[in-house]
This record gives C-alpha cells, sequence and structure tokens, in this order.
C-alpha cells in the first residue's frame, strides 16, 4: 500500500462585513429598476430604427403613417414586479427575519427561560409575559375565542365578539404566528360576533367558527379571500341563540367532513359539509327532565301539582360547551357529554347510534343528568 497526498496553496479569503437596511434595500431595487428601464428603451429604439430603414425611406402609397410602430403584445406587459405573489412572500419572509432580530432577547426566554426561584416554590410556579398580540382594528372589541393550530405550533386563531349583548357588531378573526409577533398572519370579518371556533385535527387549513347570531360558518385560511367556504342561513338551517362551541369530529362514519355546534337555544346540531352547500341535521334536544323528588311531591299533591311541576320544567335546557369521549370509540355508538348552561350546571351524557337512519339520528339513546355538589 503506498500512501500519496498532494499539498496545495489555500484559496485567498478576504473578509466583508456591511450594514443592511431598508433604504439602501430599496435605493438598490430603484437602480435595478431603472437600468431595466433603460435597456428597454434601447431595445425599442433600435427597433424602431430597424423598422424605419426596411420600410423603404418613407411611408408607402395609400398606407396610414403611425408616428410610433405598433408594439407586440408580449412588450405591452407590465413590468410591475413589486405587486407580485413572489415579492410579498419575500417581503413577509424578510418581516419574520426583522422581527426576530429585534425580538432576540425575547426569543431566547421562549426558549431557555426558567426561575430558578421555583425549586423552592413546591407546586407553585412563575410566569414570563412575552408577547402581547394586538392590533387596532381589535381595541374595542372582546376576546371570546382562542385555539392553536394542531400542525403548526407557531399559528393560532383568536375569535373577537362581544360579551355585552345590548351592544353587538361585527366580528373578527385574526391568525397569529409566533414567528411574526407584530401582524396577524390572516384577518377574516364575518358579520355577526365570533363566540367559539375550531381547528380540523387532520385539515389545519380549516377553520370553523360559530357566532352569536346562531350562523356557522367554515373558513379556508389558505384562501385571501373573505368569504367562507360554507356558512349557514335560515334557508339552511341555523341556531336561534349564539353558538357557544363548535367541535370537528374525528371518527367520520358518513364520509364527509362534519363538526356539531351547540347553543344556549337547547339544540346540539351536526353539519355536513356537501359539495355545494352546509347541511344542517339536529342531533339532540336538551329537554328539562323533572327530578325524582319533583315528581314524587307531585305525585302526591294530586294533578294540580303535577301540572305545575310539569309547566315549571317545560322547554329547553341551553348548552354551553361539550366534547366527545376520546377512550370509548365504537364503529356504531358516538358518546358525546354536553354542558347546560348556568342556574342549572348540569352535565348530560349521551350516545347517539350511527347505525340507524339519518332521519332517526336525534334518538337519545341513553341520557343521564349529573349536578356536581
Amino acid at each position: 500500500m503506498r500512501e500519496r497526498g498532494v499539498a496545495t496553496t489555500p484559496p485567498a479569503v478576504s473578509g466583508f462585513t456591511a450594514t443592511l437596511s431598508q433604504w439602501e434595500i430599496y435605493d438598490s431595487y430603484m437602480a435595478n429598476y431603472r437600468a431595466t428601464l433603460a435597456e428597454q428603451e434601447v431595445a425599442k429604439a433600435a427597433e424602431k430604427k430597424k423598422s424605419g430603414q426596411s420600410g423603404g425611406g418613407g411611408p408607402q402609397v395609400g398606407a396610414e403613417y403611425d408616428p410610433e410602430p405598433s408594439v407586440a403584445p408580449a412588450q405591452k406587459t407590465s413590468d410591475d414586479h413589486v405587486h407580485t405573489k413572489a415579492m410579498a412572500k419575500a417581503l413577509k419572509i424578510l418581516e419574520r427575519m426583522v422581527n426576530q432580530n429585534a425580538e432576540d432577547e425575547i426569543f431566547q426566554d421562549f426558549k431557555y427561560w426558567e426561575d430558578a426561584s421555583d425549586a423552592f416554590r413546591e407546586g407553585e410556579g412563575s410566569l414570563l409575559p412575552l408577547w402581547r398580540f394586538s392590533t387596532d382594528r381589535t381595541k374595542r372589541k372582546q376576546v371570546t375565542a382562542l385555539e392553536w393550530n394542531p400542525r403548526y405550533p407557531d399559528l393560532f386563531a383568536v375569535g373577537y365578539g362581544s360579551y355585552d349583548f345590548m351592544r353587538q357588531g361585527s366580528g373578527m378573526i385574526c391568525c397569529f404566528s409566533l414567528k411574526n409577533t407584530s401582524h396577524p398572519e390572516y384577518v377574516f370579518y364575518p358579520d355577526s360576533g365570533v363566540m367559539c371556533l375550531a381547528f380540523h385535527q387532520q385539515h389545519p387549513n380549516l377553520l370553523a367558527i360559530g357566532c352569536y347570531d346562531g350562523t356557522v360558518h367554515v373558513y379556508d385560511v389558505r384562501r385571501d379571500s373573505n368569504k367562507p367556504l360554507y356558512s349557514s342561513s335560515i334557508k339552511t338551517g341555523k341556531h336561534t341563540d349564539p353558538v357557544w362551541q363548535v367541535g370537528w369530529q374525528d371518527d367520520d362514519h358518513t364520509k364527509e367532513l362534519n363538526f356539531f355546534s351547540v347553543s344556549s337555544d337547547g339544540r346540539v346540531a351536526n353539519w355536513l359539509m356537501s359539495k355545494n352547500e352546509l347541511k344542517m341535521e339536529p342531533v339532540m334536544a336538551l329537554k328539562l327532565v323533572a327530578p325524582p323528588s319533583i315528581k314524587a311531591d307531585s305525585s302526591g299533591g294530586g294533578g294540580d301539582d303535577e301540572a305545575a311541576a310539569d309547566g315549571a320544567l317545560s322547554g329547553l335546557a341551553g348548552g354551553c360547551c361539550f366534547d366527545f369521549n376520546k377512550v370509548c370509540v365504537c364503529a356504531h355508538f358516538c358518546s358525546i357529554s354536553v354542558c347546560l348552561c348556568p342556574p342549572l350546571c348540569a352535565v348530560v351524557k349521551c350516545a347517539l347510534s350511527y347505525s340507524l337512519p339519518k332521519h332517526m339520528h336525534s334518538l337519545l339513546l341513553t341520557s343521564t343528568c349529573e349536578t356536581p355538589p
């Protein structure tokens, strides 16, 4: 075995440092833009001179004289490179870089901050405020909902509305990112105040919201349009009271994207996203049921007391939130728990059957009411 090595002279290395600012970027871009316009003028003048020489020294008989020769359609296209999608994407990345450099200390605290005094406080800890997300249009609105994106851990959506039910206005949805804390990434403007929202687990671009006027909407955060993909109305069906929670169903048995909603009108609805519209299917009605003590007292007191008890508990109980049972999952049943609005403060456990026809999904198989102590 022979080893052979060759030594060469290292290349020349020189250090270079410079400071980059916003006006320097602008001046460099404008210089390049003016140079491009000058090259186009030179090419246009050369083309005009060439066409004048080929015309025989003057206009032909019977032909109209055009002092400026016609320009090809390709040359008439706009050369504006500022208002393009590529430039918008580049500016977006550059804005994130500038903000992260300006807030470098805060980002370091976000990753590595730890209070040493927490070791001496058992069961307690300290919080360090990092960012404050706000815009000029949300100063007179209240934050009514917040949801983190399941796929992108830096992105979260905030719903704005009003809890003052005598002063209602339009709503607003802002999608903020930790990569750029100075301005929201996406902004949408519903007609009514936003009360709740939820991202889809498998399709993180879909955002379902519930509004104060009882309508639900589905937005695609990737689109630039403020118009939702799906929207409910009086014709397609809607709640009559504010929608307090919406939730996507993970286990899809209908082969269609769908989500549930609960409202203070006492109804739980399932919304199916078809090709053209958003279909509403009532799932259950939260009917008030008299407790056994009231039933026993009314049965012993006669018919008048029984009628009074039934009249006092007639109607529907408003629902404020719900959740699916993620442990007990069956192919034919869906277990759901609904929390009733105050002053009832009860939890209703229900099981829905998927083996029944669609028009019988409102059948309540099991229902128990538990009131916390």
